[in-house]
This record gives C-alpha cells, structure tokens and sequence, in this order.
C-alpha cells in the first residue's frame, strides 16, 4: 500500500506512430516532466504494429532525450484501434495525461471529436494540450507515398525476376533448371522482404 503511495505521479504522452523519434518533441516532454517534477511514459500508437522495432527504436531514443537525474522515462506500444484500453491499463491515480489538440477520436459513424475533449469527458486524470507537433494529414499523406513507393517496386521487383525466370527456360536444361529457378524465387521473396523494410523504416 505504501509502495504504492510513493510511486511518483507520471505524464502519460500519448504518442502517434509518425511521431515516433522526434527528438524535439521529446525535449518539450523533458522540460513539462521537470517543471511538475513528474516521471514520463510514452504511450506509442501503433497505425501498423508491423512497425513496432521500428517504433522502439525511435522511442528509445526519445526517453533517452526525457530522461534525467530526476526524470525516469519509460514506454509501452498499443495498436491505435486498442489505445483506450491500454490507456487505462497504464493509468495511475495523480498522472496526466498528455495528448496534442490535432488529435481526433471516431465518436459515432463518420463523427469524431477531438481527443483532449473526449478524455476530459470521460476520465478523471487531469489533461494536458500540446500543438503544434502532430500532424495528421502529413501522417496520412506519408503512409500514402510508402504504400504506393512499396507497389511501384514490388511491380519492378516482379517484372524483373519474371524475366529472369523466362531466361531459365532457354538458359538452363532439366533439373539444373528447377534449382536455378528455385534459387531465383528464393531470392525473388527476400527482395520482396528487404524492400518492405527499408520502405517502411
């Protein structure tokens, strides 16, 4: 009971997934942690929890920025449909939360409300505002261009181990043409998979 009593009252940082590493908004959290003298938790929004390394990555090195003798900053991921939910896992009596006023919350069909007014509506944490970090429309138009950057070299990507495999059929007699054409499918899904990555980084 007592243990719990003197565990330090925290800044729950809601964190959307393109935010992630943006080292000058983890210096604004390091200096509102230090001014309430509060430990911080990012709370990370996953759009794809395939990106969760990469997501980890730039968190670490977000607390890396939050952290200090006073300060201890730690992190948890949830997917963005399941955010409420980890929220009141993580929440404590005496945190505050941390949300930006350009985020939004789906509030009925084709409805949303904005997020610092739908806590403050529905929980008894106190909220803190931030604006002028998130934006969701840069959000969207960048998870846009790596999709369609993704297609285009995938497209490229099959065209070109297409032809390479068409060459297999004239190059290559009999069983000497099922393991060239076997190492070339092969390598053709490990392309599939580093062009993933690196696009999605």
């Amino acid at each position: 009971m007592n243990s719990e009593k003197e565990r330090p009252s925290r800044l729950i940082v809601l964190l959307p997934e393109s935010l992630t590493g943006n080292l000058e908004f983890a210096q604004k959290i390091h200096w509102m942690a230090t001014r309430a003298q509060n430990d911080v938790l990012y709370l990370g929004l996953l759009d794809n929890p395939d990106n969760s390394l990469t997501a980890q990555r730039g968190i670490a090195t977000m607390k890396a920025v939050t952290e200090s003798n006073l300060i201890h900053a730690g992190s948890v991921l949830a997917p963005v449909a399941c955010w409420f939910e980890k929220l009141q896992e993580v929440l404590r009596p005496g945190d505050t939360i941390v949300c930006h006023a350009e985020q939004v919350v789906k509030h009925g069909f084709l409805k949303t409300v904005a997020m610092p007014e739908y806590l403050t509506g529905i929980l008894t944490a106190s909220v803190v505002t931030v604006a002028g970090f998130y934006s969701p429309q840069r959000a969207l138009t960048k998870n846009l261009l790596n999709e369609l950057l993704f297609w285009l070299g995938a497209i490229v990507i099959l065209a070109g181990f297409t032809f390479l495999e068409l060459q297999t059929d004239t190059s290559f007699p009999g069983f000497a043409h099922k393991l060239v054409l076997a190492g070339i499918v092969i390598i053709e899904f490990g392309a599939f998979w580093l062009w993933s990555q690196i696009v999605r980084r």
